[in-house]
């Protein structure tokens, strides 16, 4: 389209709730009152630019992340557990470094990242439980809910 470089890729990170406000700005469109979607719409017509610092990430009360350019942070906190990636140098998440000494720095900036963004949007799952089962501890299946064995 217009103003948009042909055959380019961006890396900046978004959210899909930033496409509708990104689209509409590019079409003078503005986004829905209330949405904290973005307009990207920099990032599309040079994809250099960056899009969002960070990305946080959830799954009901099992799991929360934090994810920049460079990292990627993911906290079990009912079974205590952290994983680190470098995303630059293991893209596929390969590599849990977070029990490394030389990365504890980084797992403390990314947890407290975590924490400030959790707080940010309202989410208070806890990042440490006063309790944490066993690593191969799983939920219980809902009641009525048959389960097969492996």
């Amino acid at each position: 389209g217009p103003g948009i470089p042909a055959n380019e890729r961006s890396e900046a990170l978004l959210y899909l709730f930033d496409l509708l406000p990104t689209l509409g700005g590019m079409c003078g469109v503005a986004g829905p009152e209330g949405s904290e979607g973005l307009d990207l719409g920099g990032c599309v017509r040079d994809p250099r630019k960056p899009g969002r610092e960070s990305l946080v990430f959830a799954y009901r009360d099992v799991q929360r992340a934090v994810a920049d350019a460079g990292w990627k942070l993911i906290r079990y906190p009912q079974v205590d557990r952290t994983q680190l990636f470098d995303l630059r140098a293991d893209p596929h998440e390969a590599q849990n470094l977070a029990g490394r000494p030389e990365h504890a720095a980084k797992v403390a900036e990314l947890t407290a990242l975590l924490a400030r963004e959790l707080r940010r949007s309202g989410d208070t799952a806890p990042l440490e439980v006063a309790d944490p089962k066993p690593a191969d501890w799983a939920p219980p299946a809902k009641q009525g809910k048959r389960t097969r064995n492996p």
